[in-house]
């Protein structure tokens, strides 16, 4: 992670933010990188600098940032209930 400038009101963490895998120790230091906004595989941080988002895949986004046709159909299911946890056998339909 790029090194950050000191820590303002804008670039503090929020005390409750967890960074799994992360020292809480630098994040606390340093701050965190700010993505604010991601289109197919790349990332933006606050400074406008472009990075390949390589992370995303391992929880969640290996299908690319903003993509419209995803976006409506995240909308249509929050529409009808926004999580359903999985634990314990949960679910909820598919839109």
């Amino acid at each position: 992670m790029p090194k950050s400038r000191p820590h303002t009101r804008r670039n503090r963490p929020p005390k409750n933010l967890i960074c799994a895998f992360a020292s809480p120790a630098v994040i606390a230091e340093q701050g965190t990188m700010r993505l604010v906004k991601g289109r197919g595989v790349y990332v933006w941080d606050e400074r406008g600098r472009k990075y390949i988002d390589a992370l995303a895949s391992l929880w969640n986004v290996t299908v690319g940032h903003g993509r419209p046709e995803i976006a409506r159909a995240v909308a249509k299911q929050m529409r009808a209930i926004e999580y359903t946890p999985t634990l314990l056998g949960f679910s909820s339909p598919t839109t």
